[in-house]
């Protein structure tokens, strides 16, 4: 079999919130990146992974520290894309369910937001 193939390829498609202050600040709000589904296995380590890659983004020290803290203060919500509506991700659903070849990434997507971010009215 060949190393790039099979399942190394499937990723996590994860949108960092686009009514957070700070990720408009740093142009982050609305970006959608990928995580690689073998990098975390769970919807918990999401966050975890997404976290280094976000901050080596940023040239600057003081951004860079104030992303941290707030990544650190971010969770995993599902936003539901026809109801409009978004929840807390359940941390012990595999991350498989979520890969985007699954029903769950065409109906649903992942956004990394602050509970403490009012949600747009």
């Amino acid at each position: 079999p060949k190393l790039n193939g099979g399942k190394e390829r499937m990723a996590v498609k994860v949108t960092l919130d686009e009514e957070n202050l700070l990720f408009k600040e740093l142009q982050l709000a609305g970006s959608v990146k990928a995580v690689p589904a073998s990098a975390a296995p769970t919807l918990a380590t999401l966050i975890d992974v997404l976290s280094p890659k976000l901050l080596r983004s940023l040239g600057d020290e003081l951004q860079r520290t104030r992303l941290e803290v707030e990544l650190g203060k971010c969770e995993l919500f599902v936003r539901h894309n026809s109801m409009l509506t978004v929840e807390k991700a359940e941390m012990e659903e595999e991350t498989a369910e979520w890969l985007t070849t699954g029903v769950k990434g065409q109906l649903c997507s992942l956004v990394v937001r602050n509970p403490a971010t009012p949600l747009p009215a």
